[in-house]
């Protein structure tokens, strides 16, 4: 295997070609299951360099294998998709596609796992690559459904060890990576409201069952009745309601006859997202029946579990060994959900299709992208706003890390009552 001062040397020599990789992917977003043009580019990268690459079963998204065949599998991945919003940055490489910007740095990552790729490729055609390394693209991350497809109708996990990912973090200093085991980002539920009653006089509001006021009961109950129910609970095991939307009627004096909602539901822990749902519908039916409301639905949609990193231990101990231990900072965790999870959890039975298990080593990381001499708190470059942009370098400090944890060979694990009692909690 080649130092880690050598893999370093040779990724940051490629930081021209990765930037300029970065910035073609940000003028060109594309939304979820509409990455042609970027599947497109990273297929051609990849088979510039002798790669024979495949495209996802969707139609976007990339896999490309390297090394030896018989090697341990490590799989590296990185999201493709970018967001539905405007890119209001002033710099060359802004958005040409309106409405829509990598407002959460898929770019960024996308790029340094293709600059990895070239790494990786080098020392295998040199006879120093001792693992079977996987890329994954992965497509529809912001859909929250694009690694599952990946690793139902893929494979992407097939003979899998160990699984590394990476994401923009807009209070980390360039030149800095943040690690964390257990817990990192939360699960994710799509609460759907769905009112109906006899609309009417808002002058006789007893003849009517009012979806204004049937929601807003929900709305508040719910919130109040989770809060009470994990009150004495430590915060960071807490669940999170959290509304976004809510429409019911057009004017004041008119009782509507319909109404709906849309919340997520947020969970820290495998525990807490296998108990939160059952809790949040137990609340909605004592409030539907306190009042006697029979035109109200509530819907629950699993749409991700939480991340839970297993792999800490092995990942800061690399990169500090790549560039220094003061730079391997502590990840304080994430209330946003990442489709990442279930290359730890796997997927469940689905439609008569067996579960596929997760891998036993996972690591999130998260990659600092801010500028030296900026404030580490800037709403400018906030994820998922217009502004949001990163310092030039982020790109090959991807690919640094995605070089390194892709070249370190895998040894077996004996913490697998660790990992088990990690996804418990």
């Amino acid at each position: 295997m080649a130092t880690y001062s050598e893999i370093r040397e040779a990724t940051l020599a490629r930081t021209e070609e990765t930037r300029e990789f970065r910035e073609d992917l940000a003028r060109h977003p594309e939304l979820a299951w509409q990455e042609h043009r970027t599947t497109e580019k990273i297929e051609a990268e990849l088979a510039s360099i002798g790669f024979s690459p495949v495209r996802g079963s969707r139609g976007t998204g990339v896999i490309g294998e390297v090394g030896p065949k018989d090697g341990q599998v490590v799989v590296l991945s990185a999201d493709i998709d970018a967001l539905k919003m405007p890119d209001k940055r002033n710099v060359e490489y802004r958005s040409r596609k309106a409405g829509v910007h990598h407002g959460c740095g898929h770019d960024v990552t996308t790029a340094g796992l293709v600059g990895a790729a070239h790494v990786l490729k080098d020392l295998d055609d040199r006879g120093e690559l001792a693992n079977r390394v996987r890329f994954v693209f992965r497509p529809a991350e912001e859909d929250g459904v694009g690694a599952a497809v990946m690793v139902r109708e893929d494979n992407v996990l097939e003979h899998a060890v160990a699984a590394y990912g990476l994401h923009c973090w807009p209070t980390i200093r360039i030149g800095q990576y943040a690690v964390r085991q257990g817990p990192t980002q939360y699960s994710a539920h799509r609460v759907e409201l769905e009112l109906s009653g006899p609309g009417g006089h808002t002058a006789r509001p007893e003849e009517s069952e009012n979806p204004v006021e049937v929601g807003a009961d929900l709305i508040v109950g719910m919130r109040d009745g989770l809060r009470k129910l994990y009150a004495n609970v430590p915060e960071s095991d807490r669940p999170v309601l959290g509304f976004g939307r809510f429409s019911a009627g057009t004017t004041m004096n008119v009782i509507p006859d319909h109404g709906d909602g849309l919340a997520t539901l947020r969970s820290p822990t495998m525990k807490t997202y296998q108990a939160a749902p059952r809790e949040l519908m137990k609340i909605a039916a004592k409030i539907l029946r306190k009042n006697g409301y029979t035109g109200a639905k509530v819907n629950l949609i699993d749409l991700l579990p939480p991340v839970i990193n297993t792999a800490e231990p092995e990942v800061r101990a690399i990169l500090g060994a790549v560039v220094g231990e003061e730079n391997v900072v502590l990840f304080e965790g994430s209330r946003g959900g990442d489709d990442f999870a279930f290359f730890g959890t796997g997927v469940p039975e689905e439609n008569g299709r067996k579960a596929i298990p997760g891998v036993d080593m996972i690591h999130y990381t998260q990659l600092g992208v801010v500028p030296m001499g900026m404030p580490l708190v800037d709403s400018r470059r906030k994820l998922h706003t217009p502004t949001f942009d990163t310092d030039p370098r982020a790109p090959v400090m991807a690919a640094v890390q995605f070089a390194a944890l892709g070249a370190t060979p895998v040894r077996p694990r004996e913490r697998v009552g660790e990992r088990a009692l990690l996804l418990a909690r």
